[in-house]
Parts: structure tokens; C-alpha cells; sequence
């Protein structure tokens, strides 16, 4: 089992770089999307922006989520 101090390998390090990236975008492009979307359903202008930021830390959390649980599986092999 590698400790955290060792280095990792190229390719991991680049997945976790890239689901960084989707996570972020995620965030910023959805963030309008369902601030848009609560508008048009008929949310109240002052409540909209604190649905958007809800939905979008859900999905970030499941990102990050998945991406924990695979590399503790992976380095516990």
C-alpha cells in the first residue's frame, strides 16, 4: 500500500486532475442552468440562487464521492 508522501503514479494523478476540472465546470455551468430553471418554474427571485448552488453541490459530491471510493479501492489492492 502506497502512503500518501510517496509519489503517485502519472496517470492517476491525471484522472484526478481531469474529474477536478469536470467538477468545476459542473459547478459553474449548472449553477445557471437551474438558476434559469428555478425562475421559470416560478421560485422566488431571492430564493433561485440558493436552489442552484444546492443542486450542484449534490452532483459535485457524488463526483468527488465516486472518485474517493475508487481510489481507496485502487490503492488498497
Amino acid at each position: 500500500m502506497l502512503s500518501p508522501s510517496e509519489d503517485r503514479d502519472p496517470v492517476l494523478s491525471a484522472v484526478t486532475l481531469i474529474v477536478g476540472v469536470i467538477v468545476a465546470l459542473t459547478f459553474v455551468f449548472g449553477f445557471g442552468n437551474v438558476f434559469t430553471l428555478a425562475l421559470r418554474l416560478g421560485v422566488p427571485v431571492w430564493v433561485a440562487p440558493l436552489v442552484a448552488p444546492a443542486v450542484d453541490l449534490s452532483v459535485v459530491g457524488l463526483l468527488v464521492a465516486i472518485r474517493s471510493l475508487s481510489l481507496r479501492a485502487l490503492l488498497l489492492r
